[in-house]
């Protein structure tokens, strides 16, 4: 009996046709075709067919159904068995459990998916294609702990905005994100980048605290690009704020002595100036840029971009 359930599970619609043809034409062997499938046995699958041709009253629309549907089980037990020669990538664990998944075989893709990670060389972009999948299976037969494990796991092992950001998705569905999330960002600000951590806080929402974790990170934990993504949503409403970080940028484009840098100073100068006017503070702009003056004479070209200003 647990192999006719176990051919009810992997493969519901071959099962659904021979329960159907056997209501019609009673036959014994179930737990014998459930064996040869299991092994992909087409011999042993033409003989049962051969048998249940010679059954009395024997529909021969029926036999043909049943014989298509259990080629295509056999094909695919065929097409895994040759996946599974080569199993040195994540790919090819991904592969072999997105088919099985595809075919109606939950049990046997998370089982597949389960085993992949741990191979290597591990492939991060398939490794992370994997644990979706995984994810996804766990979900569907209600594993809600167990889906929310693997992505903990992930997340712990390599803390950034993208495996934080699957942990909370999964943890929302399961109902424990209020409880885990703490933890997380304590996790994140503990093993992972700065930046990551201040991608994630303006990601849900928690713009003053990503400023203020920006403001107290070491000079080049922040990239320029992340710096003015949170000056352009605080400049506004608070253009005082943005002085400082705004000549911090202008300082770092200048340590570096490329000409093409030059270009950015000027814009990051141009966007200065606006915030400084709406300050009424255009004479501290003009001091600034003095100084910039004297402190770069030796820079002619920097010199003449400023002269544009």
């Amino acid at each position: 009996m647990e192999r006719g359930r176990g051919l009810r599970r992997e493969y519901p619609e071959l099962a659904g046709e021979l329960g159907r043809f056997l209501r019609r034409h009673p036959y014994e062997d179930l737990e014998a075709l459930v064996a040869y499938l299991r092994a992909a046995d087409a011999e042993g699958l033409r003989e049962l067919v051969d048998r249940l041709r010679q059954e009395p009253g024997a529909d021969p629309r029926r036999v043909r159904e049943v014989i298509d549907h259990g080629e295509r089980a056999l094909r695919l037990d065929a097409y895994v068995a040759v996946l599974a020669e080569d199993l040195r990538s994540t790919a090819r664990f991904l592969a072999v459990a997105t088919v099985l998944r595809d075919h109606g075989r939950a049990a046997d893709a998370e089982e597949w998916a389960r085993r992949g990670p741990a191979t290597e060389p591990v492939d991060p972009v398939a490794a992370a294609k994997l644990r979706d999948l995984l994810v996804g299976l766990l979900l569907e037969r209600g594993a809600a702990d167990e889906a929310v494990a693997v992505r903990r796991a992930a997340f712990e092992h390599v803390p950034d905005p993208d495996r934080y950001a699957k942990l909370r998705e999964t943890a929302e569905q399961a109902e424990v994100w209020a409880a885990l999330r703490p933890g997380a960002l304590d996790h994140l600000r503990a093993k992972g980048q700065v930046s990551y951590v201040v991608t994630v806080l303006t990601a849900e929402g928690a713009h003053e605290e990503a400023w203020q974790t920006a403001l107290a990170a070491a000079p080049g934990e922040v990239p320029g690009e992340q710096w003015l993504t949170l000056i352009a949503r605080r400049e506004h409403e608070r253009p005082a704020d943005v002085v400082g970080p705004y000549r911090w940028l202008i300082d770092d484009c200048l340590a570096d002595r490329e000409q093409i840098r030059y270009n950015q100073v000027a814009e990051l100068l141009i966007r200065l100036r606006a915030v400084q006017q709406r300050l009424d503070d255009e004479a501290g702009f003009a001091a600034y840029l003095g100084e910039l003056r004297e402190r770069h004479e030796r820079r002619p070209a920097l010199i003449a971009r400023l002269a544009d200003l």
